[in-house]
């Protein structure tokens, strides 16, 4: 899928559907794991339109990906 939202941003760098390619784009990264990527796109879009839908699907992405130091926290006994 991110093959396909980078086709769309070639062909309409500034299209119709630029946001939804944006959330789009941050929903498969997180998905595929790219947790960082995620995380700073996500940042710049929720601090260009905090509120609304597209917000409330960008956050509930954040909320799929593990914190950022989870890896390297050790299990507790």
């Amino acid at each position: 899928s991110l093959r396909a939202l980078d086709a769309y941003d070639a062909d309409f760098p500034r299209g119709a559907f630029s946001l939804e390619v944006a959330v789009l784009r941050i929903e498969a990264l997180a998905k595929a794991g790219r947790a960082a990527e995620a995380r700073a796109r996500a940042s710049t879009f929720l601090a260009e339109h905090p509120t609304g839908a597209f917000a409330r699907r960008v956050n509930a992405s954040l909320g799929s990906i593990a914190p950022p130091d989870s890896a390297l926290t050790p299990p507790r006994d």
